[in-house]
């Protein structure tokens, strides 16, 4: 069995919900004010180390319901996140795949998210 994850792996360098939240702000779909509530939740858990709050913060989700949500999750993949999927992961993943090898794919990221994957 081979597992990738896809945040820093199929997605070398970033991970799909920082790429999320941004995509969020700069269509106006996030407020400030919900901007704002998710960075100082980040702040108040940047004690338990550096990435953890990146994993745990979900506040930027509130007010959204999961079918509004996933739609947003749609176009984000299709718009931002393809362009930078890893073709050398891809081909990994393939080559795995046509040796007869089971591929597990996991992440951390939200279901409405992973889904596109």
């Amino acid at each position: 069995m081979i597992i990738f994850d896809i945040d820093g792996t199929v997605l070398p360098g970033t991970s799909c919900e920082r790429m999320f939240v941004p995509y969020l702000m700069h269509r106006g779909i996030l407020s400030p004010m919900s901007f704002i509530n998710f960075c100082f939740r980040g702040l108040m858990l940047l004690p338990k180390g550096l990435t953890y709050p990146i994993k745990a913060n979900k506040g930027y989700l509130r007010g959204f319901s999961t079918e509004h949500i996933s739609a947003f999750a749609k176009e984000f993949f299709e718009l931002e996140v393809v362009p930078h999927i890893s073709k050398a992961a891809i081909e990994r993943i393939n080559d795995h795949k046509r040796r007869g090898e089971r591929v597990v794919v996991f992440s951390g990221m939200p279901d409405f998210l992973l889904a596109n994957f």
